[in-house]
């Protein structure tokens, strides 16, 4: 037993000496060859880097649990429609909190976008509006001053970044006064730095997700259940619904937690109210994790999934240059086996020098990593929710680590494959020419060539697939020029304005006359929302079984000169009509395809709702909201009929939209401070508003462009090493007559044969695999034959511009010379 002992601590450590032997001889190989160490570094960091990077999306996104205390009980709870998600009472919230006992918290929440006003200076601010237990929840502690309690007035706290932005890092900030819409509110304390607010948002399809500025308390109130929270001078500004999340007790199950309200949902949701109520049964009851994070988890899993295509590449384009540099030591290896050197001896070299390569591809791709992470973060941090968050920590070290350690493992033996006895004797013999095993290696090399091309079709494919998706997205009419437009978003939401017609115009009279008077101005007008209503044409019904949603807009007849939307037929209703209210409205060119009928649309009556006018006008359909919205039947009224008007949106063409982003909110706040403005170009909203498809388009970009340049060097490496051991060969075939042109086709032809081979197996694992991005994209198959065949034609041109560097060379060889070396 003791013997076994003393044998066994004497192999390991004769197993470490040897394994420190074998990397202080690959540590001198590397030293010895800086090109071909600088070339592997390279090709594996772009691999392992592009790796790393998005592993740490997915984890700070996906597995990491939200900074709050208990974060695996919270849940968030809500009506089952999303369209409904938002809508939530104060007094459902208050009846669920009271009659539910499966929680030991509950907090409800809205978030808008507000006017602050601090020493005379107004900003527009993100502002969420909070009750019940959200401090505890959040486990939020202030790093100056100190948190409102739950039926406290008119107190605000702050977040980090508006403390440092608006208020200097001043800390004399604690207990001085602010105005939010018109209403005094005192900063009682300051958030830290590392506090998120990572509750879902009340936002509109396409809105990017806002970043909490500031926290207001939701004051008492005293509405029926259903009822929004009405904005009056006594209750200042506070959202128009809640959301609502619930930490679950300690000893209480998800599935009991969840019965039990369904019960209360259901009591709640039998209490009959006029204004609003759930058509749904069902309530929805979900982690809030999952509520968070759900929407990005398919789409940054199948990025990470194409990553791994990126790795795979990097790692073949790896194995081929080990294979390749080899070959140029055939000779020495066969000397060392002779010598006494067994083929263990000579895997365990291979495999540490495979490894120490990997190592340093590794450390290289850390640097590619965080500035990939960095520009990520730019891209998409109102796209993602908490990629705002995502750094690299120990985790992530530990990951790259063991992918280089992988990919060293897996892709360093490769050159083993031609590790024969016989080989290397026959190599001695030949003087350490061209054997057996090394025109299996090269058709090894060449498989792995052709897996490469395959991989990169599939990933240049899907790349195509959402670049023609944007494409579709901003194809516009003529005419429609988003960059030359600017867009004012005002917001009536304040207690001098809510729901008062008659000074909601007087502002927006007096904001025409200030702006008509700016310079390069040539069109504006406004855009007073829009609600879903149930239409009919006088004869036809236009609206069956609920089904069909008809939008109508309230606009200004400057609206259709700002955004410069052609008229398709009919004519425009002008100014002095829709001021007077006249029975005139313009429908879209989708209305007017759907409901027209064979007959012309224009002099038919519509009825419903504020509607009862006749259509003069068909308009061509334009987005102004949000690029990936579909098609949707539109009619157009005037605005002065907009019931209940809290946001306007106003419209400037202008060719220089940049000189009056600053010039728009000064002139809007000299009307009243108090209300609210933000500018952008419409270029700018329309973007934001497919965040989410935008960073998923310009990931996917940057993979399949990674992955066609792996594959190119891959084709020429092989090429180049091809023509280099068929030397002689050339040189004969030269000599007997051959052609450069003849020569050039040939080493073309075989590159060519390699790419064509790896592009085949690409296109139809393409087919197979770009159906997994189908709801990533717009007005287009996963199918799409017009993107397949460019990618492949694509493709291969740049394969044979590849393939034509060594082509080239080889038809410049001189066969005196060749013949010579051999």
């Amino acid at each position: 037993m003791a013997w076994s002992k003393c044998r066994s601590s004497f192999r390991s450590v004769l197993w470490l000496e040897q394994l420190l032997e074998d990397l202080r001889y690959s540590l001198r190989m590397v030293r010895r060859s800086p090109g071909f160490t600088t070339i592997v570094t390279l090709t594996l960091a772009l691999g392992i880097g592009m790796t790393t990077a998005m592993f740490s999306v997915v984890n700070g996104v996906l597995m990491q649990r939200l900074p709050y205390p208990h974060a695996d009980r919270l849940v968030w709870i809500a009506p089952a429609a999303p369209a409904y998600e938002n809508a939530v009472s104060r007094a459902d919230y208050l009846l669920w909190k009271n009659q539910s006992h499966s929680f030991e918290a509950f907090t409800a929440y809205g978030n808008e976008e507000r006017s602050l006003v601090y020493q005379k200076k107004a900003t527009t601010l993100q502002l969420a509006s909070i009750t019940g237990d959200f401090w505890n929840i959040s486990g939020a502690n202030p790093v100056l001053g100190r948190l409102f309690g739950e039926h406290e007035r008119d107190a605000m706290v702050l977040s980090w970044a508006l403390f440092q932005d608006r208020f200097g890092g001043d800390a004399r900030v604690i207990e001085k006064t602010v105005t939010i819409d018109g209403r005094a509110f005192t900063v009682v304390g300051v958030l830290p730095r590392s506090f998120r607010f990572l509750f879902p948002p009340q936002r509109f399809a396409g809105d990017p997700i806002p970043d909490i500025e500031a926290y207001i308390p939701i004051p008492d109130g005293h509405e029926a259940p259903g009822d929004p929270i009405w904005e009056t001078v006594e209750t200042g500004p506070v959202p128009a619904w809640v959301q609502v999340v619930g930490r679950l007790r300690p000893d209480v199950s998800f599935p009991k937690a969840r019965a039990e309200m369904q019960v209360t949902y259901d009591r709640v949701r039998q209490i009959p109210n006029v204004f609003s109520r759930w058509p749904e049964e069902k309530m929805r009851f979900i982690l809030l994790t999952e509520k968070v994070t759900g929407a990005m988890r398919a789409a940054l899993t199948l990025l990470f999934g194409a990553v791994g295509f990126v790795l795979l590449i990097a790692g073949a384009n790896f194995a081929n240059l080990l294979m390749a540099r080899a070959s140029t030591r055939q000779r020495e290896i066969a000397m060392r086996s002779v010598l006494g050197a067994s083929r263990s001896h000579l895997i365990r070299q291979f495999l540490a020098e495979g490894i120490l390569l990997a190592t340093l591809g590794g450390a290289a791709g850390l640097l590619i990593a965080s500035w990939a992470i960095g520009v990520a973060k730019q891209i998409g941090a109102h796209a993602v929710p908490r990629l705002a968050d995502v750094k690299i920590d120990i985790r992530i070290l530990l990951f790259t680590l063991a992918v280089s350690f992988a990919t060293g493992i897996m892709f360093g033996l490769a050159p083993v494959l031609g590790l024969r006895r016989r080989s290397m004797n026959e190599t001695l013999k030949s003087g350490g020419g061209n054997s057996s095993a090394g025109a299996g290696q090269l058709r090894f090399r060449r498989s792995l060539v052709t897996i490469e091309f395959a991989l990169s079709i599939v990933l240049l494919t899907g790349a195509g697939l959402l670049l023609k998706s944007f494409w579709h997205m901003n194809d516009f009419p003529p005419g429609f020029e988003p960059a030359k437009l600017l867009v004012a978003n005002v917001n009536f939401g304040g207690q001098k304005y809510f729901r008062h017609w008659p000074k909601q115009d007087a502002y927006i009279q007096e904001l025409f006359a200030r702006v008509q008077h700016l310079p390069n101005v040539k069109a504006f007008g406004v855009h007073c929302g829009q609600l879903s209503q149930s239409l009919e044409m006088v004869g036809d019904v236009l609206h069956e079984h609920g089904n069909d949603a008809f939008t109508v807009r309230y606009a200004s007849t400057g609206f259709f000169a700002a955004v410069g939307a052609p008229l398709i037929e009919g004519r425009w209703p002008t100014d002095e009509e829709w001021r007077g209210l006249k029975d005139l409205v313009v429908v879209n060119q989708t209305f007017a395809r759907k409901y027209g009928g064979k007959s012309n649309i224009l002099g038919k009556h519509i009825r419903g709702g504020v509607v009862n006018a006749t259509v003069v006008g068909v308009v061509a359909d334009f987005k102004d909201f949000q690029l990936d919205a579909p098609p949707e039947a539109q009619v157009y009224v005037a605005y002065p009929l907009a019931p209940g008007m809290i946001t306007m949106r106003l419209f400037l063409r202008t060719e220089s939209p940049k000189l009056l982003e600053t010039t728009l909110p000064q002139l809007a706040s000299g009307i009243d401070m108090d209300v609210p403005v933000r500018v952008q170009t419409l270029d700018q909203a329309l973007a934001e508003s497919i965040t989410e498809r935008r960073f998923n388009m310009y990931v996917f970009e940057v993979f399949s462009g990674s992955a066609l340049l792996l594959a190119l060097i891959g084709i020429y490496g092989v090429l180049s090493h091809m023509v280099k051991q068929r030397t002689r060969e050339i040189g004969i075939r030269m000599a007997l007559g051959a052609q450069r042109k003849a020569i050039m086709r040939m080493v073309v032809g075989q590159g060519m044969r390699i790419a064509l081979s790896g592009m085949a197996l690409g296109f139809v694992a393409a087919l197979a695999l770009t159906r997994l991005i189908a709801s990533m994209l717009y007005e287009i198959r996963a199918t799409d034959p017009m993107t397949f065949i460019s990618v492949i034609l694509i493709l291969a041109f740049m394969a044979i511009l590849a393939c034509w560097q060594p082509a080239f060379r080889a038809s410049k060889t001189d066969p005196v010379v060749a013949l010579s070396e051999q």
